[in-house]
C-alpha cells in the first residue's frame, strides 16, 4: 500500500492501527465498521495530503472535493445521481429512476432581482398558519435554476422548443387565473385557437384595446370585455390553499411566477397550507384497505357530513382524520337541525324575548356568530365547525331544556341565523334548512350575519353561568358517595356583593393581587368589622374568579326562574334560602355562599 494521509496520532496506515487497537480478526468481525468509522472520520477531519501526492499539505476534506473536481474534468468520472428517499415510485406502480436530460430548459429561480420580488409580495401576503412564514422566506432564499422541462408525458409544448413538454410544477402556478376565463373556452364562446399572446396580454395584463384585437383577432369586443372584466372580478387571488409538501416547491414557484407576471395590485393575498387525510388515524393506503372512494362516502354519509367531519377533526396545518363514526354523528346532528327547522317553520321570525332563557339563547347566538366569523377570518375551520354546528346545537338544546315552551318566534330567527353560518360548512342541509323555514332565494347568496345586529343580555349568560355552576357542584358531591332527594341553596348575604363591588371599582388600578387589595377595602369600616371573612373571600376571587350578578335580588329572581328546570335536570326537590337567616341550615352551609356560587346542601 502506498500512504498518502497523514493524521497526528496514528502512523503511515492509520487503518492498521485502529484493527490492532480494537482487536479486529477478520472482516466478519462487527468491530470492522467501527475501525472503518474512526479511520474516515480522523482522516476527513485532521488528515492532510502527503508530499507525494498532487495536493501536498492540502486538508483532506478540502482535497476530496479537488479530486472529484480534477476527475470529472479530465473525463475519467462522471456524476453519479441518487434519489435520497428511495424507493419511490410512479403512479404507475414504475420505480422510479434518475435520469440526466442533455439540452435541459430551466426557469433561473437564482435570478437576484426576481428573489426581491418574490420576498416583497410575500412581505405583503397572509400566510397561515404563520409560523410557516420563515419556511417560505428560506424557500425563496434556497432556489436555484428549476428544470422545467420533459420529453415525455402529457402536458403543454414548450414554446420555445416544441420537441420538449413544461413539466407539471412548472406549469401549474398561474393556472388559477386561467380558472377566471375557462368557462368562456369551455363554452365555445371563445375560440381556443385565437388565443395567442396578444389576447392574453390583454385579459390578465390589460394591454391593447377590445376595439382592436376584435378587428385584428376576429373576437367579439363584448366578448373580450366580459372576459377582462371577470379576470378582473376575481383577481386579485384571495387565497391559495395547497399541502405542506409544496411549500418548497409549487407555492414557491406560485409566488415566483405570480410577480414576474402580474402587476403589483394582482400580486396573491393569502396562501394557506393544509394538512392530509388519514382513516381513523391511519396513513390511507390501499395495502390497509381502508380507502373509502368518494363516491361510496357521499353514498353512505351525504357530502355535508364527509366535509364537516374532515375539516372539523383538525386545523388547516395539521393532519385531518376521517372517521365513519364521527360522520355518522354528524349526519343525525344536521338532521336534527332539520327537524328543529321543520318544527319551529310556521311561526313568524321575530327576535322577540320573553324571559331569561330568551335572553341566554339570543346571547349565546350572538357568541357563537362573532367566533365563527373570527375563525374564518384566521382559516381555522375547525373551531368554526366546533361552534357552529356542535355548540350551537349543544346551547339550543340546552334552551329547549330548560324553557319548557320554546319562543317559537325566536327559535325561526335563531334557525335563519344559524342556516347562514352553516352555508360555508353544510351547503346542501343549508339550503334544505333555509328553504324550510321559508328563506328567500339560496342561503349561499345570504348576507352573512353579523354579531353586532344582535343584542346581548349579559346578566342572562351571568344567570346561565350561576346555575351551572350548581349543577357542576352537585354532581360533584354526588360523585362523592353523598346523595339525597332535597337540594337547599343558600344566596349569599348583600355585604358578600358590596364586597364585590368594591373589588371590582379597584380591579383597573390594583389588579387581583390581595396584598393591595385588602389594605384598601379594610379602610371601609363595615368591611374592617368583618375581618378575617373580608380576607379569605378576596384571596378566593383573587385565585379563581367567576361571573356574578350585580345585587342579590336579582340572583334570586334568576333562581327563581331556573327552580323548575333545576327539579328536572337535578332530579331533586330545591328550596331557595337566605345565608343571613335561613330557614334550614343543619350542616352550617349558608355561610360559604357567595355571589355568583351559592352555597348548597344536598338531603
Amino acid at each position: 500500500p502506498i500512504s498518502i494521509i497523514e493524521v497526528e496520532g496514528f502512523s503511515d496506515f492509520p487503518a492498521k492501527d485502529a484493527v490492532e487497537s480494537l482487536g479486529v480478526k477478520d472482516q466478519l468481525d462487527l468491530r470492522a465498521e467501527e475501525a472503518t468509522q474512526l479511520v474516515y472520520s480522523k482522516e476527513y477531519h485532521n488528515g492532510r495530503m502527503k508530499a507525494n501526492t498532487r495536493y501536498p499539505g492540502m486538508p483532506v476534506k478540502e482535497a476530496k472535493e479537488r479530486v472529484k473536481e480534477d476527475l470529472i474534468a479530465s473525463g475519467d468520472a462522471h456524476k453519479f445521481y441518487e434519489i435520497v428517499n428511495s424507493p419511490v415510485y410512479c403512479r404507475c406502480g414504475a420505480k422510479v429512476v434518475v435520469k440526466i436530460v442533455e439540452d435541459q430548459w430551466f426557469i433561473d429561480y437564482s435570478n437576484p432581482e426576481w428573489k426581491k420580488l418574490a420576498h416583497e409580495a410575500l412581505r405583503e401576503m397572509r400566510i397561515v398558519p404563520k409560523e410557516l412564514r420563515r419556511e417560505f422566506e428560506d424557500a425563496i432564499d434556497w432556489m436555484r435554476e428549476k428544470a422545467c422541462a420533459r420529453k415525455s408525458g402529457l402536458g403543454t409544448r414548450l414554446p420555445f422548443d416544441p420537441n420538449w413538454i413544461i413539466e407539471s410544477l412548472s406549469d401549474s402556478t398561474i393556472y388559477m387565473a386561467f380558472y377566471t376565463i375557462s368557462k368562456y373556452i369551455n363554452s365555445g364562446i371563445l375560440d381556443p385557437s385565437k388565443l395567442d399572446e396578444e389576447v392574453f396580454d390583454y385579459i390578465f395584463l390589460g394591454r391593447g384595446s377590445e376595439e382592436d384585437l376584435s378587428s385584428r383577432k376576429g373576437i367579439d369586443e363584448d366578448v373580450l370585455r366580459r372576459v377582462r372584466e371577470e379576470f378582473l372580478y376575481w383577481y386579485p387571488l384571495d387565497s391559495r390553499h395547497s399541502g405542506r409538501d409544496l411549500v418548497w416547491n409549487h407555492l414557491t414557484f406560485f409566488i415566483f411566477n405570480h410577480v414576474a407576471i402580474f402587476p403589483r395590485e394582482l400580486w396573491p393575498r393569502q396562501i394557506v397550507v393544509n394538512g392530509s387525510v388519514t382513516m381513523e388515524g391511519k396513513k390511507m393506503s390501499k395495502s390497509l384497505g381502508n380507502i373509502i372512494p368518494i363516491r361510496r362516502a357521499v353514498e353512505l354519509f351525504g357530502a355535508d357530513p364527509i366535509r364537516l367531519s374532515v375539516m372539523g377533526s383538525a386545523e388547516l396545518s395539521s393532519d385531518a382524520d376521517f372517521s365513519p363514526i364521527v360522520a355518522s354523528s354528524t349526519l343525525k346532528r344536521l338532521f336534527r337541525i332539520l327537524d328543529l327547522a321543520s318544527k319551529f317553520s310556521s311561526f313568524d321570525e321575530e327576535m322577540a324575548v320573553e324571559d331569561l332563557w330568551d335572553m341566554w339563547l339570543i346571547t349565546m347566538l350572538k357568541f357563537h356568530v362573532k367566533e365563527v366569523t373570527d375563525a374564518m377570518e384566521e382559516c381555522r375551520a375547525r373551531e368554526a365547525i366546533h361552534h357552529s354546528v356542535y355548540l350551537l346545537l349543544n346551547e339550543v338544546e340546552e334552551y329547549l331544556e330548560a324553557k319548557g315552551e320554546a319562543n317559537g318566534k325566536l327559535m325561526k330567527y335563531v334557525l335563519n341565523v344559524w342556516a347562514r353560518l352553516l352555508a360555508p360548512f353544510a351547503p346542501h342541509m343549508a339550503e334544505e334548512i333555509w328553504e324550510t323555514i321559508g328563506g328567500e332565494g339560496f342561503v349561499s347568496l345570504a348576507p352573512w350575519p353579523s354579531h353586532e345586529e344582535i343584542p346581548e343580555y349579559k346578566e342572562a349568560e351571568i344567570s346561565y353561568k350561576v346555575l351551572s355552576n350548581i349543577i357542576e357542584d352537585v354532581k360533584t358531591i354526588s360523585s362523592s358517595g353523598i346523595s339525597g332527594s332535597n337540594l337547599y341553596i343558600y344566596v349569599a348575604s348583600p355585604w358578600k356583593y358590596e364586597l364585590f363591588r368594591r373589588i371590582e371599582e379597584l380591579k383597573p388600578e390594583l389588579g387581583l393581587d390581595p396584598r393591595r387589595l385588602i389594605p384598601e377595602i379594610m379602610k371601609d369600616p363595615a368591611f374592617r368589622e368583618r375581618g378575617s371573612d373580608v380576607v379569605e373571600i378576596v384571596k378566593q376571587v383573587s385565585s379563581s374568579g367567576w361571573p356574578w350578578l350585580p345585587d342579590r335580588d336579582r340572583e334570586l329572581s334568576a333562581l327563581e326562574t331556573a327552580k323548575n328546570y333545576l327539579e328536572r335536570k337535578l332530579g331533586m326537590k330545591i328550596k331557595l334560602d337566605l345565608e343571613e337567616n335561613p330557614s334550614y341550615d343543619p350542616k352550617k352551609r349558608a355561610s360559604r355562599a357567595l355571589p355568583g356560587r351559592p352555597a348548597i346542601y344536598i338531603e
